[in-house]
C-alpha cells in the first residue's frame, strides 16, 4: 500500500482474508486497497465486515466514513462549502505547495527533468507516486455525468450530452493528469507516458491544433479520462521500447493546445478577483475534448487538481458542450486574433457569424465600433474618479448603444442576416425596427403598437 502498488496489495490482502476470515485487519487492508483502485462498493463492504469484527475501531470507522463520502462524490454530491473554501485559497495553496515540493530537494539542488532522449521511467524515484504529478490535490472522487465523447461536425471530437439537463447541473468533475509550473509539465507527461501505454496513447490522441489530429475518439471511457492518475497506480509497466514515442516537441504541442491555466483568486477584493496564474497550468484529459465557442454553454471551475463543469443553460440530449478557450468579453476581431493561435480560423459559432455580419459589413461600422472601444479604454486609463468617471462611462455606453443599434438596423434592412445559417440561440425579428424607435421604446417614451412589434423589439 505504501509503495502505491494497490492491485498487488489487494491480492495479498484477499489472500490474508481467505486464510484468516475472522481477522479484522485483513478486511481493513483489503478495503484500503479496494478504495485506492476506486472499487468503492467493495471497499465499503470490506470495511463494514471489519467493523463488525472490531466494533469501535477508530481507524476502520474513519475509513468507512471516508469511503461513503467518496461514493457520494462519485454521484456528484460534494461538500460544496469545503470545495469553495479551497477555491478561495487556490493561489495561496499552489504557491505554498510548490515551495514545499522544491524544499524537499537536497539543499542547493534543483529538481532535474529527464532529457527527451532518456528513459523517463529510469529517472523516476523508486517510490514515485501518481499524486507527485500535481501541485496539490483536492482529495475528492471524480464524477462523470451524462456525457460522452463523439465526433463533432467540422470540429473533430467533442463532448456531448446523453440526456436533457437543466441550467446549473454538474456535468463532470475531472482530476488533472498533472498540474504545476509550466516548465515542469513536459517532464511530468514524459514520466506518465513512460509508465502507462494507455496514457501514452491518449496523449497522442489529443489535439495538436490540426484537423488531422482530431479524427479519433479515445479508447478510454469518460470515467477513465476523468481519473487519469489511476492508470499510473500499481506495478510499473514496461513500455515497448519500439513503440511510437512522444517527442518533447510532441508533448510541448499537446500542452499548448490542451492545457488550462490555473486560477489565481484574491478573496480580499470586492468584487472577488479571479485571474489566470500565467506561471502554472494543468492538463485534464476529459475536458480537453470540449470544443470552443464564443457562446459557451458550460461554466468551468478549477479547484486545485479538479475541474468542475456545469451546464450554463438548459441543454438537450445530443447537444454538444462548448467552453470558451479565450476571454470572450472582447470584440469579434480581437477574439479572431486570439483563436488563430488555437488553430481556429475563422470561428464559426453563431455569435461570431452574427457579429461579423453586423459589425464588419463596411469599414465605417467597424471604425465606429473601434472608436467606442478606444473611448472606453481612455476612460479607464485617464485617471478620472467619482462623478467624472461615472459621466465618462455613461457617455461611452450611450455611444456604444447608438453605434450598435444603427449597425443592427442596417444589417436587418439590407437582408445580410437572412443569409446566415439557421440560428438556434438568436431570433431575428420579422421586420426591422429603426434604431430611433428602438431607443424610444426602450426608454419608455413610446408604447408598442402590437404584440408583434413587442416580440420584434425583444428579438432585435
Amino acid at each position: 500500500l505504501k509503495l502505491g502498488r494497490f492491485e498487488e496489495a489487494r491480492e495479498d490482502a484477499a489472500a490474508a482474508r481467505a486464510l484468516a476470515p475472522e481477522n479484522a485487519k485483513a478486511w481493513y487492508r483489503l478495503a484500503l486497497a479496494e478504495a485506492e483502485i476506486g472499487r468503492l462498493d467493495e471497499a465499503e463492504a470490506a470495511l463494514s465486515e471489519a467493523l463488525s469484527l472490531a466494533p469501535g475501531n477508530g481507524d476502520v470507522s474513519a475509513a468507512l466514513t471516508a469511503v461513503r463520502r467518496r461514493k457520494a462524490e462519485a454521484d456528484g454530491r460534494y461538500a460544496w462549502a469545503e470545495v469553495y473554501a479551497q477555491y478561495l485559497k487556490t493561489g495561496e495553496i499552489a504557491v505554498y505547495a510548490q515551495r514545499a515540493k522544491e524544499s524537499d530537494q537536497p539543499s542547493g539542488e534543483k529538481q532535474v527533468q529527464p532529457e527527451p532522449s532518456q528513459s523517463s521511467a529510469s529517472t523516476s524515484p523508486p517510490h514515485w507516486q501518481a499524486d507527485d504529478l500535481v501541485i496539490a490535490s483536492l482529495g475528492v472522487e471524480p464524477f462523470v455525468g451524462p456525457v460522452r465523447v463523439g465526433l463533432s461536425e467540422g470540429k473533430g471530437r467533442g463532448l456531448f450530452l446523453t440526456e436533457d439537463v437543466p441550467a446549473g447541473r454538474l456535468l463532470l468533475c475531472a482530476q488533472a493528469l498533472t498540474t504545476g509550473l509550466n516548465e515542469d509539465l513536459p517532464g511530468h507527461l514524459e514520466r506518465a507516458a513512460a509508465r502507462s501505454s494507455e496514457l501514452r496513447e491518449v496523449l497522442k490522441s489529443l489535439s495538436r491544433g490540426t484537423k488531422e489530429s482530431e479524427t479519433e475518439v479515445p479508447m478510454l471511457s469518460p470515467a477513465q479520462l476523468a481519473a487519469p492518475r489511476r492508470l499510473l497506480q500499481g506495478a510499473f509497466e514496461e513500455v515497448d521500447a519500439e513503440a511510437d514515442e512522444l517527442s518533447r516537441e510532441d508533448i510541448d504541442t499537446i500542452l499548448y493546445f490542451n492545457q488550462f491555466s490555473l486560477p489565481m483568486v484574491n478573496p480580499n477584493e470586492a468584487p472577488l478577483a479571479v485571474g489566470n496564474d500565467f506561471a502554472r497550468s494543468g492538463l485534464w484529459l476529459l475536458p480537453a475534448f470540449v470544443n470552443h465557442s464564443c457562446l459557451a454553454n458550460v461554466q468551468r471551475l478549477i479547484v486545485l487538481d479538479c475541474l468542475f463543469l456545469r451546464a450554463g443553460r438548459d441543454l438537450k440530449a445530443g447537444e454538444e458542450l462548448f467552453d470558451g478557450y479565450i476571454e470572450t468579453l472582447q470584440p469579434v476581431w480581437h477574439r479572431a486574433e486570439s483563436l488563430v493561435t488555437y488553430g481556429i480560423d475563422p470561428c464559426c459559432c453563431e455569435r461570431c457569424l452574427l457579429e461579423r455580419a453586423v459589425l464588419s459589413r463596411n469599414e465605417q461600422t467597424e471604425a465606429e465600433v473601434k472608436a467606442v472601444i478606444e473611448q472606453a479604454a481612455e476612460m479607464r486609463s485617464g485617471g478620472a474618479e467619482g462623478a467624472e468617471l461615472a459621466e465618462r462611462a455613461e457617455a461611452a455606453a450611450f455611444r456604444g448603444d447608438v453605434v450598435i443599434a444603427r449597425a443592427v438596423e442596417a444589417a436587418l434592412t439590407s437582408g445580410s442576416l437572412s443569409s446566415l445559417p439557421t440560428l438556434r440561440h438568436y431570433q431575428l425579428p420579422s421586420a426591422p425596427i429603426t434604431a430611433q424607435r428602438m431607443a424610444l421604446l426602450r426608454d419608455g417614451f413610446e408604447r408598442f403598437e402590437s404584440a408583434t412589434e413587442e416580440a420584434d423589439f425583444v428579438a432585435q
